[in-house]
């Protein structure tokens, strides 16, 4: 489901737009659709918590289904 709402999100909005932060996760997410939260914080570059990956996908999602609603 994550990897269906960032790709929304890239074809509406860019990822290129996006803070880097949040660019590199989406990145991540839509290169490694089945890692879980902990392997992706350990492929960011500084490597990151589950939890700041948690709220990196989470504002992400936000932002793509703000482009649905409005």
């Amino acid at each position: 489901m994550q990897r269906k709402w960032i790709e929304l999100l890239a074809d509406a909005y860019g990822l290129r737009k996006l803070s880097a932060p949040l660019r590199e996760i989406a990145e991540l997410r839509l290169a490694h659709p089945t890692e879980t939260l902990a392997e992706l914080g350990r492929r960011c570059i500084p490597e990151v918590k589950k939890s700041t990956v948690n709220g990196r996908i989470a504002a992400l999602l936000r932002l793509a289904k703000g482009l649905t609603h409005g």
